[in-house]
């Protein structure tokens, strides 16, 4: 007896059918709910927040490729605290590219700069003590910088299409959960990303301020009982290899330290003696240091650690005018 052949492979084309028109549908469906929300976000004012990472890359591009460029390194007090509109005003002819990280120290972003033999501008790196506990080695950088080396890889292609989607449609970054009560207050949307990266920052007010003020003062002392178990008072010899790097493909280095108030200067003096002999190492062996305590001007802190907005407008432009007359721009 022939077997029906013909009876299976209809039913076969038809399961195939039904399964491809099954996914058009469904596609045709996500298609259109991502549309709805993301018209809903516009029409709330949510316009897409942009990408720090890949605003980061593409200012750590230019740092090699622009002559002109001087890279700005450090943590979030950088980031904060130097305005490269204002520094830039006061330094014409140069372009003042941050590259601050919030949360880490200079050194990965120095050890990256050092590293690479694109790179042949000038750097301002922010110095503190506490960045001088380590480590001196990084097989994982920072997020941004990671990001800032494209690889070929699952994860690194998964995050980079994540960024692609962040920077052109709203639904990507926002959830009705955590914006409810903002809407419902009647508060304008979370300010965007900048291109340029500086975040001005926002005095969170007085409850948070102490609350914060605490927390830093906390850090502040366990990194003094660090430094003073480990008798760091003098420049590692990793960063003057990374330094001297720099230096030999025609660049420079120069340090700033940037300002802290309120109970947090106190705190800071807890390790002044290992501060200022890391200071004077660091110049005696020919850096420029830019140190906010010689300063004449105040600089405003609202919760110890960060300058308010106007201060940092203040701050970069007398950094720049103080560099320019050590002439670092040269």
């Amino acid at each position: 007896m022939t077997p029906h052949t013909s009876v299976e492979d209809d039913g076969a084309m038809t399961r195939s059918e039904g399964l491809r028109t099954l996914a058009w549908k469904a596609a045709v469906f996500l298609l259109a709910a991502l549309g709805c929300t993301e018209l809903l976000w516009r029409g709330l004012g949510y316009a897409p927040p942009g990408s720090q990472l890949v605003y980061f890359a593409a200012l750590r591009k230019e740092a090699d490729e622009n002559p002109k460029a001087v890279a700005m390194i450090g943590s979030s007090r950088v980031r904060w605290g130097l305005d490269p509109v204002a520094i830039g005003r006061a330094v014409p002819g140069r372009k003042f590219l941050q590259l601050g990280i919030a949360g880490f120290t200079s050194m990965p972003a120095l050890y990256d700069l050092a590293g690479d033999p694109n790179f042949k501008g000038l750097v301002i790196c922010e110095f503190h003590t506490s960045h001088f506990l380590g480590p001196y080695t990084y097989p994982k950088l920072p997020n941004a910088l990671a990001y800032s080396h494209p690889e070929f890889s699952g994860a690194y292609i998964e995050q980079w299409l994540g960024e692609q989607v962040r920077m052109r449609f709203s639904f990507f970054s926002y959830t009705l959960v955590r914006e409810i009560p903002r809407l419902l207050q009647h508060e304008p949307p979370p300010a965007k990303e900048r291109p340029d990266r500086y975040y001005p920052f926002k005095d969170p007010g007085p409850e948070h301020n102490r609350h914060l003020e605490y927390v830093y003062q906390l850090w502040m002392g366990d990194s003094a009982a660090q430094l003073a178990r480990s008798g760091a008072w003098q420049t590692p010899p990793e960063m003057l290899g990374w330094l001297a790097k720099i230096r030999q493909r025609g660049g420079d280095v120069a340090f700033v330290r940037m300002p802290v108030g309120g109970a947090l200067r106190e705190q800071e003096k807890k390790f002044d003696a290992e501060t200022q002999s890391l200071i004077h190492d660091l110049r005696a062996r020919g850096n420029i240091l830019i140190d906010y305590s010689e300063q004449p001007e105040q600089f405003h802190c609202p919760e110890g650690l960060h300058l308010d907005a106007a201060s940092a407008e203040k701050f970069s432009r007398t950094l720049g005018q103080q560099l320019a007359a050590k002439g670092f721009f040269r």
